[in-house]
């Protein structure tokens, strides 16, 4: 399991003393910081958007009391409309109150150590993330290429989606799919430069991984319409969601950097799987030519992983035998006994790449 990083892409921003910080990030060493907090689950957004900022699974109002979406049968233009006026909401709130944890953090949890060993005028990023990508592109794409009939609760509330047809899915290459990765990256790119007013004077920019936040996120989210179920998981990071990726890595890698990671020096992550049995004949050349590919195209990081579902499963049943295998969840890697039942399932389930 190993973690490869854009050293071209990171060197026009860092010069050449610079180091991988939290899971991804990149920063002058000693002379730059990070800010980091939760992630903006875009995901959840989207589904305020379509009840009118009710939450969907407390029935609570808490966005904006914007018009919920109206009729059978969910359409395009409405929904992206006012997807992207709560999208606005989003950022306001998610900004504040970043801003607030990191004052909040210096005042009661000074970091004098970490600090002793910088700079004295140091240089903050504020480091804003985005969880769920996949998981809008897909629903948005089953809207625009499917036909996605809402069903409501006794209280009107949009609670499941009945999806009839197929959907092109964002990770196959397929521009239908992927157009709405890159609107929405420009997006949250825009809105990281709209905002002037960050603690510290940082500096705002976006990121696009995750630690074990779609997780749990995802617990809170409820059904999606590109078919995800209440509770699952989203998507881990930049790349699709769990088992989407149906052709092979190189479509992965195309979907995958189709928007631009410059803008993310906040961090992203694509993290693949790979059988064993892909490894067993000489396909190291084939690995390594992809990993290149991926990087002369500006992506930011890469993770590949050599583990097939058949020992991830051995490993659940007979976790002493296994307690060294590592495993890439979000922006970081963990010991795969080690994880919730949760946890280990969402690997599980991702696709299982083969060359």
């Amino acid at each position: 399991s190993i973690q490869y990083e854009n050293d071209d892409l990171m060197r026009v921003d860092h010069g050449d003393d610079y180091g991988i910080a939290c899971c991804v990030s990149s920063m002058v060493i000693g002379k730059e910081m990070q800010f980091f907090g939760a992630r903006a689950n875009v995901a959840k957004c989207l589904l305020y958007a379509l009840n009118g900022g009710v939450d969907e699974v407390t029935k609570k109002q808490v966005g904006p009391k914007y018009r919920p979406v109206e009729g059978d049968v969910l359409e395009y233009n409405d929904v992206w409309g006012k997807f992207v006026d709560m999208l606005e909401w989003q950022a306001d709130v998610y900004v504040n109150t970043l801003n607030i944890i990191h004052y909040m953090h210096d005042k009661y949890c000074y970091e004098r150590a970490e600090m002793a060993l910088h700079d004295r005028d140091v240089k903050r990023y504020f480091a804003t993330g985005v969880a769920g990508l996949s998981i809008v592109a897909d629903s948005l794409s089953a809207i625009k290429y499917a036909k996605v009939e809402p069903i409501r609760d006794e209280d009107g509330i949009i609670v499941d989606f009945k999806t009839t047809g197929d959907f092109p899915k964002y990770g196959n290459d397929d521009d239908r799919a992927d157009k709405w990765s890159i609107a929405i990256t420009d997006y949250i790119v825009a809105e990281c430069r709209k905002y002037t007013d960050a603690y510290e004077d940082m500096n705002f920019v976006p990121s696009a991984f995750c630690w074990i936040m779609h997780t749990v996120l995802g617990e809170g989210t409820g059904a999606t319409p590109d078919g995800r179920l209440a509770g699952c998981p989203l998507g881990d990071g930049s790349g699709a969601a769990q088992g989407r990726e149906t052709k092979g890595p190189t479509a992965s890698i195309l979907s995958s950097t189709k928007w631009s990671h410059k803008e993310f020096i906040g961090g992203v992550a694509v993290n693949m799987k790979f059988s064993r049995n892909s490894f067993e004949k000489d396909s190291y050349a084939t690995v390594m030519a992809m990993i290149k590919a991926y990087m002369m195209r500006g992506g930011f990081e890469i993770q590949i992983n050599v583990v097939d579902a058949d020992m991830l499963l051995e490993a659940r049943k007979n976790p002493e035998q296994y307690e060294d295998l590592l495993v890439r969840i979000g922006g970081y890697s963990d010991y795969f006994v080690r994880l919730s039942d949760k946890m280990q399932q969402e690997v599980i389930l991702r696709t299982e790449h083969a060359l």
